[in-house]
């Protein structure tokens, strides 16, 4: 999932947080069997891979090019 959201990193002049859900037992109940889990602006969009041309798409509806 890094190298995927390092690939539009630039581009989209994206912020990456990254977050071990094992270290907060809600995050581990709700996503622990579904990582990586990728959140677009707030919204969780993928979980478990991260498909690069809806990732492309979601970042160029957000205006965010």
């Amino acid at each position: 999932a890094m190298a995927v959201l390092d690939s539009f990193r630039d581009r989209y002049r994206l912020e990456i947080e990254t977050v071990d859900v094992d270290t907060d037992p809600a995050l581990a109940e709700a996503y622990g069997q579904s990582v990586p889990v990728v959140a677009v602006d707030g919204k969780v969009r993928f979980r478990g891979q991260v498909n690069p041309a809806l990732l492309e798409r979601l970042l160029r509806a957000g205006g965010a090019d």
